[in-house]
């Protein structure tokens, strides 16, 4: 803008100076129609010329303080931008700085990189080796798919063969049951006939004389003779006949009856037959009565419940 002016100044300043030098001209010559006119048009074209340059001047003028807006539009615009600029670069150097970062970054995920491709590698044998066991071990699990395939119908033969012996084992112990209910009956019947043998000497221990046997057949002819009287009842009738054994005999100078349950191993049910047998003879005889159990042994219940129901122990040793 001050260039423009200084040369607007230099050019009126000239245009001023050749008007001055015209006039001179003018004024040493002589004045001729022909060179005043000449002069005069000559002027008049200066005049023009005066005029379209001032015009042009004014234009330019114009042009200069638009052109002056327009810097100054432009020097804001410029300050906006080198703000926009010291933003940018202070940006660029953040991102400089993180892209230093992620370059170390990634170096660092290279290097991770690199050890995991050689643990992949690793790992890739190691599948290849565990591949390999795999394979010989689903061998291995075939062979012994087959030996427990064999050993199933080896264990359902066995199975076979155990429940057959299990019913066999069953079918013997009912035998052996069997048998030892026979032999605990002809035990049994022994030990009677063994005391009705012995019943003297086995009764003398406790103090008993002058033992005899009563006589089953004689003691059912006066038990059913008592049953027709009405004196006793069917199941009385029963339960001293069922006796195994009723003895006469006399302790210390008194007649006396005895009720004797025999058994191979005594229990608590001969000691109650034994003692319903008693009183039975005491009620029906009016006569005094004792009940008494023998056998080879008597059990702790057995002993405690003859005890209890003054039931004597005989030995039969």
């Amino acid at each position: 803008m001050a260039a423009l002016e200084a040369a607007v100044s230099r050019l009126t300043g000239a245009l001023t100076d050749t008007v001055a030098t015209l006039k001179e001209l003018a004024g040493s010559l002589k004045p001729t129609a022909g060179v005043l006119e000449e002069l005069a048009a000559l002027v008049k074209t200066l005049v023009e010329a005066q005029v379209r340059t001032e015009r042009r001047l004014e234009e330019l003028t114009a042009r200069v303080e638009a052109l002056a807006e327009a810097q100054a539009r432009t020097e804001e615009r410029v300050g906006r931008l080198e703000e926009a600029v010291a933003r940018l670069n202070e940006r660029v150097t953040r991102l400089e700085e993180a892209v230093a970062k992620l370059a170390e970054a990634q170096a660092r995920t290279e290097e991770r990189v690199g050890r995991l491709e050689e643990a992949v590698a690793r790992l890739a044998e190691a599948q290849a080796r565990t591949e390999e066991r795999v394979g010989r071990l689903e061998e291995r699990v075939g062979r012994l798919e087959e030996a427990l395939t064999r050993l199933a119908e080896a264990q359902a033969r066995t199975e076979e063969q155990v429940a057959r012996l299990t019913e066999a084992q069953a079918k013997t112990e009912e035998a052996l049951r069997i048998l030892v209910d026979r032999v605990g009956e002809l035990d049994g019947f022994y030990q009677e006939l063994r005391f009705v043998r012995r019943a003297p000497a086995i009764l003398g221990r406790a103090r008993f004389r002058r033992v005899r046997v009563v006589n089953p057949e004689e003691l059912a002819d006066r038990l059913d003779d008592l049953e027709e009287q009405g004196l006793i009842s069917p199941a009385e009738r029963d339960r001293l006949v069922e006796t195994d054994l009723i003895v006469r005999a006399r302790r210390d100078g008194q007649e006396v009856w005895v009720a004797v349950e025999v058994s191979s191993t005594v229990d608590i049910r001969d000691v109650e037959r034994a003692a319903e047998s008693a009183a039975l003879l005491a009620r029906i005889l009016g006569a005094p009565a004792v009940a008494a159990v023998a056998g080879r042994r008597i059990g702790p219940a057995a002993a405690a419940a003859a005890h209890d129901r003054g039931v004597l122990i005989l030995s039969q040793a």
